[in-house]
């Protein structure tokens, strides 16, 4: 959770920033991700992490596969820092990379230290236009090894409106708690309207599960689906073909 300021929105807006660490069942999330590794993958060498959770899923890999080098792009400095101290002698497996996700930086350094037997992309990753992303899975694909796994772990858009509702009441509840803890005179009503006026922006580049797996079955991955879902945050992907070959048009 971020620091209160004298600005009232501030909470709102580091809350959504920092949603993933309100989501449940987080421990459980980070253990399904690393069995999918190895049920993908007989031996993990080679890992890209990009915006993922601050390194979280990054340091349970480390740890988890000792032959494992990885490499870690974020979009600036100050985080790679932060990631690199939280990892302690681990960072030495590290490749520390700044980079906007889905910037042509980005894919250059990707490309430049790949391939790659996993790669994942978090809910941290800048909102990228449908067309952008399309072309980033396309990207992530060439990447890869044949049999990579790819793994994107993101907001996702609801289907319906209803199934949205609960999680939309949910995190209200817990900002209008944070308004109350920090002295703050505001009623639930006005802070709903502030996070709904946030949530719009943001979700606009969110495109529904069901769509993006379609995105990547077109592009060439196999055994696509989601492989687990708390509430709008999503773990989905798959596998690249053992030929290597992808349908995508670049």
């Amino acid at each position: 959770m971020g620091e209160t300021t004298s600005d009232p929105d501030d909470i709102i807006g580091s809350y959504l920033a920092n949603v993933r660490g309100t989501v449940p069942l987080t421990i459980e999330q980070i253990d399904a991700i690393l069995r999918l590794f190895a049920a993908a993958r007989e031996e993990v060498r080679s890992f890209l992490d990009v915006s993922c959770d601050g390194g979280t899923i990054l340091a349970a890999a480390l740890d988890e596969h000792p032959d494992l080098n990885a490499v870690l792009i974020e979009d600036s400095t100050r985080r790679l820092e932060a990631t690199r101290q939280r990892l302690g002698d681990a960072a030495d497996r590290v490749t520390f990379r700044s980079a906007r996700y889905g910037s042509p930086a980005w894919s250059a350094v990707a490309a430049e230290l790949g391939p790659y037997d996993i790669i994942i992309a978090g809910a941290e990753a800048w909102p990228l236009s449908d067309e952008r992303k399309r072309e980033i899975y396309g990207e992530v694909f060439q990447a890869l090894v044949p049999g990579g796994l790819f793994l994107n772990v993101e907001h996702v858009a609801s289907a319906t409106r209803w199934t949205q509702s609960p999680m939309d009441d949910q995190m209200i509840d817990v900002l209008f708690g944070e308004f109350i803890r920090a002295g703050k005179k505001k009623s639930r009503t006005q802070i709903a309207r502030q996070y709904y006026e946030r949530v719009k922006s943001q979700t606009a580049h969110h495109a529904p599960l069901e769509v993006q797996c379609d995105w990547l079955r077109e592009i060439g991955f196999e055994s696509v689906e989601c492989f687990l879902k708390v509430a709008e945050l999503a773990v989905f992907g798959g596998q690249k073909n053992e030929a290597g070959q992808s349908v995508f048009t670049f």
